[in-house]
């Protein structure tokens, strides 16, 4: 799935503060190697930690991690907790399962180590199969690429897993043809920093999508972060 490669270059992982160091020196930084045709792209991450299309091998760590990360939000304001229903592994990969193309446009995050997924990352490009609930949350337009969600477990942040998936997924992106990169991050969501990093900006909402998205938000998955509404960020690809 995934190669080393010394790189010519590389970033050192860590968030806005990260600076550029030439490839003789020192740096604990792995370059993964994606696979996917001749758009494959090289991205450091921290070393021990590798990014890779998700596989039948990591079905079940993925669907725990966003078991894990859907667990502290709740339907009906809130009121019915995630975490009480977790996410099935047969569940999470019914779709990958059936249309085994959608694996070319999620990666993940898998620590070498003991090859626990740290991280994930779900895109839909438009014309691809999404799910009942995905297609109610946000309707997709020609040309557009939307990030269905992100999820970095708490002993991976900070250390770039987040970042090099957003430039993974953009390469994707483009790869596959898409104009616009698209996400909904939920409002004091402290994830709106990163992907402010990574290029895409807010939409402002008019007054019917507004009180729409906040409604839905608010619905789907409570005040996770003490504040009501969700707001729509993209980027333009060209």
């Amino acid at each position: 799935m995934a190669t080393m490669a010394p790189p010519p270059r590389v970033v050192m992982a860590g968030g806005a503060g990260a600076t550029p160091h030439s490839a003789t020196e020192n740096i604990p930084t792995a370059t993964v190697v994606m696979t996917g045709g001749a758009g494959a792209k090289q991205y450091g991450v921290e070393k021990g930690i590798r990014l890779e299309n998700i596989s039948p091998a990591t079905y079940a760590g993925t669907a725990k991690l966003f078991s894990d990360f859907i667990g502290g939000k709740g339907l009906c304001f809130g009121i019915c907790s995630y975490a009480w229903c977790p996410t099935e592994v047969q569940e999470y990969s019914k779709l990958y399962e059936m249309h085994p193309d959608l694996r070319d446009t999620t990666v993940v995050a898998v620590r070498e180590a003991d090859g626990v997924v740290v991280g994930v990352l779900k895109m839909s490009v438009y014309g691809q199969p999404r799910s009942s609930e995905d297609e109610m949350i946000h309707a997709m337009t020609f040309g557009e690429a939307y990030i269905e969600h992100v999820a970095v477990s708490s002993e991976a942040r900070g250390k770039g897993v987040g970042t090099r998936m957003l430039q993974w997924v953009e390469a994707k992106a483009r790869e596959r043809g898409a104009t616009l990169l698209t996400l909904l991050v939920v409002s004091g969501n402290p994830a709106y920093r990163l992907y402010e990093r990574a290029g895409l900006v807010a939409k402002p909402d008019g007054c019917v999508e507004g009180c729409y998205s906040s409604c839905l938000s608010a619905c789907l998955v409570g005040l996770p972060h003490g504040r009501c509404g969700a707001k729509k960020m993209e980027k333009t690809l060209r």
